[in-house]
This record gives structure tokens, C-alpha cells and sequence, in this order.
């Protein structure tokens, strides 16, 4: 009876033992599994909180938006037209399966609308003022459209209500059309042919300048020419008189030297003194007189110095 009461107690004690083992365990389990979600959690780049994975999704710039964020940039997208597609880093955002589950089937239903209407380069919209909705081409027959919510009809070419016949605004718009190219034909015609009146005008102006320089400059070098001829000529004269006068000048001192005559030592005039009884006097060339030449001779010998000596040019002065 001892032995078993004895080990009674020692089977509960195991039993104990084991569910604080696994008690142990399932609280390392749960421990292990938070710490993996919370690394796996991701960061929404709009709102900045963290979600799960299932509940982010991931743009082609690998930023990710949680499923409100998402949807919000939906809604903008869809009711501003400049925002449409609905964009990250300028790259449109695909619609997939995960984006359909978080925004919805009926915000894909007006995506889809108005992906459509942002294609369509010759929209109808609904004549009716308090609608306006857009009919999309397949809702166009023979020129008139029907509006998917008021089942109204509107003209596709005057964009008014529906009306049998043809669409005088069509015809108008074609006469003007036509009227416009006729007036643009006659305005390009016009501005070609001002064009062109300037042009010539300006070639003439050109012209004339260029002749005024070339007459300007022919001036200018003939009076430059006439000018070094002047100067030539002016020269060539000095130099002659330059000759003549060194040749007169040159007669002049042999003379002097032939007869002895000497210079005066305060005036510089070659003189000779041949009798105190009959003195006489000439003067050659002093500047624009005569010179500096005083002579004193006989009467029968000054005769002819004084023929000799007037037969020399004025204007060269005989000092020696």
C-alpha cells in the first residue's frame, strides 16, 4: 500500500513537469512568431505606419502604400484629370489583382471609364446641363450619342441636343473652315509679297551704300593722288633750284677764289676792296633780296661783275 501511494505522487509530479514544458514552449512559439511579422512589417511611404504585407502593395518604384492610401490616390486620380493615370515617380501604377481587392470593383469600373474617356481625342459629352456625362464611342450611332445615365441624345458635331437632319453647324463650320484658308491663303500671299518689297529695298539701300563708299573712297584716293603729285612736283622744282643755285654758287667761289676776295669778319659778305678812290657796291640774293655779296671795284672791272652777277637766281644766300 506504501509502494503504491508512494508512487502516485511521483507520476503527478511528471505530469506537472510537462505542461510547464509546454507551456514553455508555446510562449517561445508566439515570442518567435511576433519578432517575424515585425521584421517582415513594411512602412507605407504615404501615411508612414507600418502594416502587414498583405496589406501593402508594392508601386514599379518599389515604394509601397497601405490600402487606404492607395485608394485615395485613386479617387484624386479619377476626379482631376491632370493626376490621371494615377502615377509614382512619374510611373503609372499597374492595376493588379492586389490593387482590385484593395480599391474595389466599382472604383476599377470608373477607372476603367475614364482610362477610356482620357483616349477618346473627340469627346461627347451629354447636352444636358445638369449631367454631362461622357458617352463613350460605343454609344454613338450615325453622329448622335446616348448618355448611359439619362439616356439623353446629344449631336456629336454641334454637341446639342439631338435633332433629325443634317447639322447646320457642320455646314457652317466646313464654310467657315474654307472661308479661314481663303484668308489665310490671301495673308500668307500678302505677307510673302511685303516680304519681298522689303527685301528689294534693302538690297537697294545696300546697294547705294556700297556705291557712296566706293565714290567716297575713289575721292579720297585721287585727292591723295593729285596730293603726293603736288608734293612730287614741288620736289622736283626744289631740287632744280637746289642744282641751279649749287651751280651759281659753285662759280661764285672759284670767282672768288680767282680773285682773292675775302669774307667780312662781322657780316660774312665776301668783299674786295680795289681802290679807295672809286668804290662800288652790289648785293645778290639775301632771302628774297640779294645776297650777301659786297664788292668793291674798279669802274671798268665792276661793269662786268655786275653783269656776271645778276645773271645768278635770286634767293641763295653766298656765304662761305
Amino acid at each position: 500500500m506504501e509502494g503504491q501511494n508512494s508512487a502516485a505522487p511521483e507520476d503527478t509530479i511528471s505530469d506537472d513537469g510537462d505542461e510547464d514544458l509546454l507551456d514553455e514552449s508555446s510562449d517561445h512559439d508566439v515570442a518567435q512568431t511576433s519578432e517575424e511579422e515585425t521584421e517582415t512589417r513594411q512602412q507605407c511611404v504615404c501615411c508612414m505606419e507600418e502594416y502587414s504585407p498583405s496589406d501593402i502593395i508594392q508601386t514599379e518604384c518599389a515604394h509601397t502604400y497601405c490600402y487606404e492610401c492607395i485608394a485615395r490616390l485613386f479617387e484624386n486620380a479619377l476626379s482631376d484629370e491632370a493626376m490621371f493615370p494615377p502615377r509614382c515617380c512619374c510611373l503609372p501604377i499597374h492595376v493588379s489583382t492586389a490593387v482590385e481587392d484593395m480599391i474595389g470593383t466599382e472604383m476599377i469600373k470608373r477607372y476603367e471609364e475614364r482610362k477610356i474617356e482620357t483616349s477618346d481625342f473627340e469627346r461627347t459629352y451629354c447636352a444636358i446641363p445638369t449631367c454631362s456625362h461622357y458617352i463613350p464611342p460605343q454609344n454613338i450611332r450615325r453622329g448622335v450619342g446616348i448618355c448611359g445615365l439619362c439616356q439623353a441624345r446629344t449631336c456629336t458635331d454641334c454637341k446639342a441636343q439631338g435633332h433629325r437632319g443634317d447639322c447646320d453647324y457642320k455646314n457652317a463650320n466646313h464654310y467657315s473652315s474654307a472661308s479661314c484658308d481663303k484668308k489665310a491663303k490671301a495673308k500668307k500671299k500678302a505677307m510673302e509679297k511685303r516680304r519681298a518689297k522689303a527685301k528689294k529695298k534693302a538690297e537697294a539701300k545696300k546697294k547705294a551704300t556700297t556705291k557712296k563708299k566706293a565714290t567716297a573712297k575713289k575721292k579720297t584716293m585721287d585727292k591723295k593722288k593729285a596730293l603726293a603729285k603736288e608734293m612730287a612736283r614741288a620736289k622736283e622744282k626744289a631740287r632744280m633750284r637746289k642744282k641751279v643755285n649749287d651751280k651759281n654758287y659753285g662759280l661764285l667761289e672759284k670767282l672768288a677764289k680767282k680773285k682773292k676776295w675775302q669774307r667780312c669778319f662781322r657780316c660774312s659778305r665776301i668783299i674786295e676792296r680795289v681802290s679807295v678812290e672809286m668804290t662800288y657796291v652790289t648785293t645778290v640774293g639775301q632771302g628774297e633780296g640779294p645776297a650777301d655779296v659786297i664788292l668793291a671795284l674798279h669802274q671798268d672791272f665792276a661793269q662786268k661783275v655786275d653783269e656776271s652777277v645778276n645773271a645768278m637766281p635770286r634767293g641763295r644766300e653766298t656765304e662761305i
